[in-house]
């Protein structure tokens, strides 16, 4: 492909050597996602000469990555006809991957343009600032998530911090198993074995804490969070951090309304307390009333690992005045949109 001829101040030497110094990879392919040419930063991000790479399809360069949400961008780009951003990752690598679609208004998308952006210091300063103990004692926080590695990206830097901070650590299971999660501490380059050992970190399953004595009631699991903090400061630990994956409340009827009181009461109880909880929410599984009842019950939420002010969080006197109701006519990806407006905090 001629770059630059007509441009006489250009010549295509000068074009290919800034298309070089360029330290994202960047690549040209056809709709198809076959590449017609790139530069050589995204050679060296997949270890391969730039010519052996010509003609390769774009998705299968990167099938050893997993996608932090659910579709390949290049999908979204035909789809959407615009510019469409999703992050990937390989064990610690993380990249963030563009695609901007050439569109010619008589013939539609001919092309599209791949850029991308190794993110993984970015993810290392993410996962320091959680480490730091961003999320301190007290803090209630939901997480929402598409996929396993959005999920992790987050809950696995809120165990370590805490496991580092001499605090009792719980996971409660649904979704996931204990191997899932071992794995994924691995991944973080972080060996937890030695703190399930010592029941520093101890995995619970759904039925014995939210669904313990085969049902689910606010006062009776406030109460067992009571006694865990108890325990854990008389054992010597310096608080309790929770995380929990919510899934469980599909499982069974009128769960919706007591895990919303559950989650009003936690606020309460949290603010004088020694614990803190992340609560985990598979955006594919619950209704839209569900995942917006989780929102506005949580003062900060977690999206795509960063955490975010709640401007819908909704106090108990707010809630008693009837403002839950003002939220039945937006949906939630809005809501979505309109939290990551607000300052990361």
């Amino acid at each position: 492909m001629i770059i630059g001829n007509n441009n006489p101040k250009f010549s295509n030497d000068i074009w290919w050597k800034i298309f070089n110094s360029i330290n994202d990879a960047i690549s040209i392919t056809s709709k198809e996602g076959n590449i017609l040419f790139c530069n050589k930063a995204m050679g060296k991000l997949v270890g391969r000469p730039i010519q052996a790479i010509i003609d390769e399809n774009y998705e299968s360069l990167f099938e050893k990555f997993s996608y932090l949400e659910e579709s390949y961008p290049q999908i979204s780009s035909l789809s959407s006809r615009r510019r469409e951003t999703r992050i990937l990752k390989n064990g610690r690598i993380w990249i963030n991957c563009i695609i901007d679609p050439i569109v010619d208004k008589e013939s539609g998308i001919t092309n599209l343009i791949h850029i991308i952006t190794d993110i993984t210091d970015l993810k290392e300063i993410i996962s320091l600032i959680l480490n730091a103990g961003k999320i301190e004692q007290g803090q209630h926080l939901c997480a929402f998530y598409n996929s396993q590695i959005s999920q992790f990206s987050c809950v696995v830097p809120y165990i370590i911090a805490g496991l580092r901070e001499n605090e009792k650590c719980f996971y409660i299971l649904d979704e996931n198993t204990e191997n899932d999660l071992i794995k994924a501490f691995n991944d973080f380059d972080f060996d937890i074995s030695s703190y399930i050992k010592s029941k520093q970190f101890v995995f619970y399953t759904k039925k014995e804490t939210y669904l313990k004595d085969g049902s689910f009631e606010s006062k009776k699991m406030i109460d067992l969070i009571k006694a865990t903090e108890i325990k854990s400061l008389k054992d010597g630990y310096s608080g309790v951090r929770i995380t929990g994956e919510m899934t469980w409340a599909l499982s069974g009827p009128d769960v919706d309304e007591k895990l919303f009181e559950y989650e009003n009461l936690l606020n309460t109880y949290f603010a004088q307390s020694k614990c803190s909880a992340i609560c985990q929410y598979n955006e594919k599984r619950f209704i839209e009333k569900f995942l917006i009842d989780a929102t506005v019950a949580h003062p900060k939420v977690i999206l795509n690992g960063l955490i975010y002010k709640n401007n819908y969080y909704l106090s108990l006197e707010k809630l008693i005045k009837g403002a839950r109701n003002n939220l039945n006519k937006i949906n939630f990806s809005t809501i979505k949109k309109e939290i990551t407006k607000t300052i990361f905090t």
